[in-house]
Parts: structure tokens; C-alpha cells; sequence
């Protein structure tokens, strides 16, 4: 095997040589000589780690983060990225920006395990090589890999950071698991086990009025952390704390000398353990937790509650409130997901049923490769005709409040539309009652929006048109809990396509082929893996034609920090967009306010026709600093960020026309981003993708006999939805004359004509909620053209020229 050097150059002048092999992966062998480049993907996604090949030939297995321009001008990615010859890369950081990242992996030996009640452990680990102190906070999480096998597992820690680097987990014993089974059959002391960095938005903030905690079962590891924060800060509050801690049989407590502990250093906590099934010398309150609670207990609601247990206690709480009219209490809260009980490695998939069918359904199964939104919302809409649905994820089982491996964007500003709001709460029950609950903001489009567009502050005023902020993950971690409510739905974890199965005549879908060596027959798949599907190719290696493209290279970059406010800095505002006048500006600026009290306050810096990675907090500053307005510069100057800042490169808008091919592959759909993806600063992304899926449902709603040939009426509809988004993107895009793209003869006049809108919308809140409809796909984009707005149009034009022309004479007067 050919082995070759490469060379990094970096630009503070420090240089890395190392040897390599052509079948190793660049980035990796980097990590290996101590040399760890920028990244947030590590799979041609992201574009953050894009460095210069000044020498040596190459090939990458992936470039979807590079536009055309860049693959030209000799522009890389480490991360997919294999030398074929002696290499020379240079860099546009220096190399001090070279460290671990999230993604990196620590090495952990088990120093202690027991069974401390019924089919509860407890496991002790340490830090097995010494490094700096792992900081988290209580209530945090960590994904651990279990020994002997592939399969990831998330625990929250049960004591505080510390400086030896030790760290205890309580661990539910379930009759069948992996984790289980390890921990029952095979474990010893002495062990190495790999985890990844502390996750999870669930932590303990600030006491700063009486606090109510609720466990139950092993939900009890991170409430007792918290407490045990509390109890190491002297004096940290004079509030009342109470603790609510229900299991089912009175032997399934455990921590009771740690809660005597804490009883003894935490004079103001009160502490309450309730079975539902109570032995005979049971002394204490038993049935649900929700028995025993009464407005007084619980202040009247003016609380903040800490909830973790399984999703039937924490949502029985919070409806007890409600039902209690008890409205002022903050809820923060982390809800068990039901895990896979054994690995896939054991069980063919052709064999496992993980939920029992519904013998009731018209079709027998479907297949949604990727867990993407998309994904996820295609799997709801599937268990309504189907009676097994199975979502193939290749990403290792993670912790459902864990940002994807494979989901870099997730990092960043995500937007749900009004019409997508309308579409997902009629397919999932109360989910934005849910969305809201677990952080999200419904902001009004006018009243807690402000966006500077055109040189112009838009019109403040009611609109009653939502626009939901969060990111991405809160949106992921709703509709994934959503999902376990439907029996014939369920998640196969580390699972990578390597072929689709073909009928014998070669014209149908009947099913995939992983990776793994399992075959998984289906009536219907479906593609959600996104924009760099591998789909396409595998559909012409069976004889059909691969789709026509359309693209636009946008090529925007985007980065994003987060900061953490104190209530004295939450500003009057919810989310705030600088819109430079294209084609003269290029950059956007955005904030938006998440988290139930609105101090998560997220800032997302973007630019199209944009080449330079913000690499560096400074960095952040100083482009935020050079928007079309400093108001963002001016409100995080002072602030510092509770993370590094965060890129993601889009290159290009585009689309896949499967509604022009001749020969449709039969049982096989692709959706969301598979099938074509928006600029994400118009936000239309996950609506799209809902749209398409709404699409999907209505064809099956009338039951048609041969499921595996709706593929051509759902191309069909699906285009004529893209044809519109496409159109209304593009009228802004093709602004821009390096942006490829057919102009038509009107473009001219349309431009115009949107530019008069946009100034209107300034001052007239008809033309700003009738632009905001467009823009959240409600109205269709000609209602813009009714004979009422036309004539303000028109009238607003004759008025700003005038008074253009008037202050024009003005200061020929004053000179």
C-alpha cells in the first residue's frame, strides 16, 4: 500500500508533516499526529475544515460543502479527503485553532459497579489517560459506547464535575439490552469504555425562587446532582426545594444514604417518596406523584420545576398544573426514550419486530432512510396506511437531545413557517403545545420581529402570523417523541444503505440493502438522507437515468454563536434580522431569543458569495460589526460566548427533476433535501419538506391498489411545490449577477415591484401582513397583485419619489 507526505501549512507560519497511506482518511491521520483540524461534520458537509491543495494529487468521497468555483481554484475537504500522491495543504488559520472538538472521544476505565436496588445500578467510571477536567453541568449527559458491540447509549451524571475525573451513573437493569446485558454478564472492573462530551440542554440554572424537583425512576441521577451542587455552594439560596421522587415497587429507590446526605446539608429541602405499589411496612404516601401535590406545596406556581422520568409522569405533572390554573411555574425537563432492546447485530432485521403491527393496515412496510425532519414527518404519515414503518438511521444510537452527528446545521437558526406550524400540529397531536413546552418561542411575525429590509425597519404591529425559533434539535427531539406514540413505527440505529433491492424485472424498489449485510424488503422507500444522498448514483448502477439538475450557487457561510443573558439584558424584541439591499450587500445579521425564559440568546452571522470561515470569536465581532447595521455588534460586544463559534457552508440551492424522467423507479420516493434543497436564510426548509410529505399522504389516502406506482404522481405534485418556493427564493437570489439562474424579461419589472412592497411594508401594515403571508407560504405570491395593493404600490412610489426629488432640491439649496 502506497504511503506518501503531506504537509500543512498554516497561516501564523507553523507547519505538521506526517506520512500517510492513500486508504487513509486525512483528517483522521491529522487527529493521529496530535493535529486537529476545524470541523463540525466530519463528512464533507459543513465546509469548516476547508483548506488549499497546493500540491499532490487527491480525491475526495465527498464535496457537497464546495462550490464549483472552490473545487476549481483547488479548494478541499480534510474530512473526506485521500492523498494519491506527496501533498501540501494550506490553511487560513493558524494552527493554535487546532483542538479537540465535540466530536472527539475520551477513553473511561470502570473503577467500581453494584446493584444498589431493584434493577437499578450503579456504575463508576474514570478518566483512563490524565486530562484537563470534564466540565459539565448537573444535569448533563454523556453518550457512552457499550464494550463488545457498536451501540452508543446516553447517561446523566449522578455527581458533580470534579477534578479526579470520576464520574457515577445510575443505570436502569432491563431484562433485555445491550447496556443491561453487559452490565449483568460481562462487565469487570478495570474495563475501558469511550464516551463523548457532555450534551443536553436539561441543567440546573440559578435558584432564585422556591424550586420543585420531580424523579422518577432512574430520573433520580440527575435531579440528585443538582442537589448535590447545591449542597457543595454554602448558603447558595435561602429558597424552598422539593423533591418528588416516584418509582413503581417501593425496592426500586436508591440513593437513600445519599438523600439523607443531602437532607442533612440542605436545611430547606423536603423530600417526598411515593411508590405506586407500597409494601406492607410502608409508612409514607404512595399511588402517582400527581396524588399528593396540592397548590400550597407547590407555591401557588410561582416555582421553577426540574422534572426527568419517563415522558406519562413528566406530562401528568405539567397537566396537573395546568389543570390547577397554575401558570407562572417554569418547567425544565429531560424525558426517557425508549431505547431498542437488542442490537441489531443479533437479530436480522428481516426476523425483528420491534413494535407489533397493525394487521389492519393496507400495506405491509416501509422503510425511511434518515431520520432527518423530513424523515421523520414521512414515518407519521406512512403508519397511517402501512402496518410497519422502519427509520434507518446510520447515525449511532445517541441520546434523543443530542445534536445528530450527521446534522452539522443543527447548530443553527432554524425556523418553522406558519404553514408548516398548521401541517405538523393536524399530523401530531398538540405538537406545538409540545414544541413550546420544550423551549421554543412563537414569536409574531410583526409584533416580536424586527427586521431591517431595504433600508427600512418593517412595520411593528399584531400580525397573528407565529414564526417558531429554536434549534434544530428541539424541533428533531418533539416529533421524535412524538413518534414513539405510534406502535408500527420504529428506529434501526447505525444503519448505511449500500444498495436497493430490484424487483426481476428491474423497474421496482422492493426493499434496501445495508452496509451490514442485512436485507430489509419493503413495499415503499423512501429517501430522507438529505442533499447528499447516495440514492441517485445507486439508481443508475440499476439502469435508470439519474435526475436533471437545477441549481443556484448561493454560496452562503454561516456562523453562529450562543450567549447566555441575565434578565436586566433580555431585550423588548424576540428575534431580530439586518437584511442588507441586494446586490449591493451581501451579509445578514440574526438574533433570536430561545429557552423558556428567553435568555438563550442565539446570533447567527451569514454571507453569500462568501470564501472566509469565522474562525474565532474576534472574527464573529468583527463581521457583526460590519453589517448593513451595528445593532447586533452593539448588544454582544460586551457578552461572552457559552460556545465556539459554529460554521456551516451551503453552496448551492438545487433540485432533482425525477418528474422529467421517462422511467421513474417504482416504490422509491425521495423527500426534503434528497429531492431538493432551499436557500436556508428564507427558512422555508422544514415546510417544504412537510408540504411534500402532505403531498405523500393525500395520494395514499385513496388507498390505491399498487402502492409501488404512486412514484410519478408524487414527482409530480411535489415539483409543481418547488416550482413555486424556487420563484419566490430566486426573485431575491438572482439579484445577485454571479448567481446563475435564467432571469426572465419581466425580472426588471418584478424587481421593482418587490422593492416597492418591501418599502411599504415599512408603513402599512396591510402590505407587511400580505407580504409576511407569501413569505410563510399561506398566501400564494400573486395575492400581491390585487388591484387594492397595486394601488398603494403605486401611490407609495409617486410619494417617495417626490420625496426623493424634494430633498434633492434641499441640499442643491443648501450647498
Amino acid at each position: 500500500m502506497a504511503s506518501h507526505q503531506v504537509k500543512f501549512h498554516f497561516s501564523d507560519s507553523q507547519q505538521t508533516e506526517f506520512i500517510i497511506n492513500e486508504q487513509e482518511n486525512l483528517l483522521e491521520k491529522a487527529e493521529q499526529h496530535g493535529v486537529y483540524l476545524a470541523n463540525d461534520c466530519r463528512e464533507g458537509l459543513c465546509g469548516v475544515c476547508a483548506g488549499n491543495c497546493i500540491k499532490g494529487k487527491y480525491h475526495l468521497t465527498e464535496d457537497t460543502a464546495l462550490s464549483q468555483h472552490e473545487k476549481d481554484n483547488g479548494m478541499v475537504l480534510p474530512c473526506t479527503m485521500h492523498v494519491n500522491s506527496d501533498t501540501e495543504l494550506h490553511f487560513d488559520y493558524p494552527k493554535s485553532l487546532c483542538k479537540p472538538g465535540i466530536d472527539i472521544t475520551i477513553t473511561a476505565i470502570v473503577i467500581a459497579y453494584e446493584e444498589i436496588s431493584q434493577n437499578t445500578a450503579k456504575l463508576v467510571l474514570k478518566a483512563a489517560t490524565p486530562i484537563n477536567q470534564l466540565n459539565y453541568q448537573p444535569g448533563q449527559f454523556v453518550s457512552m459506547n457499550i464494550p463488545g458491540s457498536e451501540d452508543w447509549r446516553s447517561y446523566s451524571f449522578a455527581n458533580v464535575s470534579n477534578s479526579e475525573n470520576q464520574w457515577e451513573f445510575i443505570i436502569r437493569l432491563l431484562p433485555h439490552g445491550v447496556m443491561s446485558d453487559y452490565l449483568r454478564d460481562t462487565i469487570k472492573v478495570g474495563d475501558n469504555i469511550e464516551l463523548k462530551q457532555p450534551n443536553g440542554s436539561f441543567y440546573l440554572r440559578k435558584i432564585t425562587r422556591p424550586t420543585l424537583f420531580f424523579a422518577g425512576g432512574t430520573g433520580i441521577s440527575a435531579i440528585i446532582v443538582m442537589l448535590k451542587q447545591l449542597a457543595q455552594q454554602a448558603n447558595s439560596t435561602s429558597q424552598p426545594i422539593s423533591l418528588y421522587y416516584g418509582v413503581n415497587q417501593v425496592a426500586e429507590f436508591c440513593c437513600s444514604d445519599e438523600l439523607a446526605i443531602l437532607q442533612a446539608a440542605l436545611p430547606n429541602l423536603s423530600i417526598y417518596l411515593i411508590p405506586v405499589e407500597p409494601t406492607e411496612n410502608w409508612q409514607g404516601p404512595t399511588g402517582f406523584v400527581t396524588d399528593i401535590l396540592s397548590k400550597d406545596d407547590c407555591f401557588n406556581g410561582d416555582a421553577d420545576c426540574y422534572m426527568c422520568g419517563p415522558p406519562p409522569m413528566l406530562n401528568a405533572i405539567e397537566s396537573w398544573f395546568k389543570e390547577h390554573e397554575l401558570i407562572n411555574t417554569k418547567f425544565y425537563s429531560e424525558k426517557f426514550v425508549a431505547t431498542q432492546a437488542t442490537a441489531k447485530s443479533k437479530v436480522p432485521a428481516e426476523q425483528t419486530v420491534i413494535n407489533k403491527p397493525d394487521l389492519g393496515k393496507q400495506y405491509q412496510r416501509a422503510v425511511v432512510i434518515g431520520g432527518s425532519i423530513a424523515g421523520m414527518v414521512a414515518a407519521r404519515v406512512l403508519s397511517e396506511t402501512f402496518q410497519q414503518v422502519i427509520v434507518l438511521e446510520r447515525d449511532k444510537h445517541h441520546h434523543i437531545d443530542e445534536v445528530r452527528h450527521s446534522t452539522p446545521q443543527a447548530h443553527h437558526a432554524h425556523h418553522l413557517l406558519q404553514r408548516g406550524q398548521r401541517e405538523l400540529d393536524a399530523l401530531f397531536p398538540n405538537f406545538l403545545t409540545d414544541l413550546q413546552n420544550a423551549g421554543t418561542q412563537a414569536y409574531d411575525s410583526s409584533r416580536d420581529y424586527r427586521i431591517f429590509q431595504h433600508g427600512h425597519w418593517k412595520h411593528v404591529f399584531e400580525s397573528n402570523i407565529p414564526i417558531m425559533a429554536a434549534p434544530r434539535r428541539i424541533f428533531e427531539t418533539v416529533l421524535r417523541r412524538q413518534l414513539n406514540n405510534y406502535n408500527n413505527i420504529s428506529y434501526q440505529y447505525s444503519s448505511e444503505v449500500e444498495d436497493v433491492l430490484m424487483s426481476a424485472d428491474n423497474s421496482t424498489v422492493q426493499g434496501i440493502a445495508l452496509k451490514s449485510g442485512e436485507h430489509i424488503k419493503a413495499d415503499l422507500v423512501i429517501d430522507a438522507s438529505g442533499k447528499n444522498t447516495k440514492l441517485p448514483k445507486l439508481m443508475t448502477n440499476h439502469g435508470f437515468d439519474a435526475p436533471e439538475e437545477t441549481d443556484q450557487n448561493v454560496n452562503i457561510y454561516y456562523t453562529t454563536c450562543l450567549f447566555e443573558l441575565t434578565p436586566e439584558q433580555v431585550p423588548d424584541w424576540g428575534m431580530l434580522l439586518l437584511y442588507g439591499r441586494r446586490p449591493t450587500n451581501k451579509a445578514i445579521g440574526y438574533a433570536a431569543l430561545y429557552g423558556q425564559d428567553k435568555r438563550n440568546l442565539l446570533i447567527t452571522i451569514g454571507a453569500y458569495d462568501c470564501h472566509e470561515v469565522i474562525r474565532s470569536h474576534d472574527e464573529f465581532l468583527v463581521r457583526a460589526k460590519g453589517l448593513v447595521r451595528d445593532d447586533i455588534y452593539k448588544f454582544i460586544k460586551e457578552l461572552k460566548p457559552t460556545i465556539e463559534p459554529k460554521t456551516f457552508k451551503y453552496p448551492k440551492m438545487f433540485r432533482r427533476h425525477y418528474e422529467k424522467l421517462k422511467r421513474v423507479p417504482n416504490g422509491f420516493i425521495a423527500i426534503g433535501d434528497a429531492l431538493g434543497s432551499a436557500d436556508p436564510i428564507s427558512g422555508a426548509g422544514m415546510t417544504k419538506a412537510i408540504l411534500e410529505a402532505q403531498g405523500l399522504k393525500k395520494i395514499l389516502s385513496k388507498k390505491p391498489k399498487r402502492v409501488e406506482s404512486i412514484a410519478k404522481q408524487y414527482y409530480k405534485n411535489s415539483a409543481k411545490l418547488f416550482d413555486y418556493i424556487w420563484f419566490v427564493i430566486s426573485e431575491q437570489n438572482l439579484r445577485y449577477p454571479w448567481v446563475n439562474g435564467k432571469r426572465p424579461f419581466y425580472t426588471p419589472l418584478l424587481t421593482w415591484y418587490v422593492n416597492q412592497v418591501l418599502d411599504l411594508a415599512s408603513k402599512d401594515a396591510d402590505a407587511f401582513r400580505g407580504y409576511l403571508h407569501v413569505a410563510h407560504l399561506n398566501k400564494h405570491v400573486l395575492t400581491l397583485l390585487k388591484p387594492g395593493m397595486i394601488l398603494k404600490v403605486i401611490k407609495n412610489a409617486l410619494f417617495s419619489s417626490k420625496a426623493t426629488h424634494e430633498e434633492q432640491v434641499k441640499q442643491m439649496s443648501a450647498n
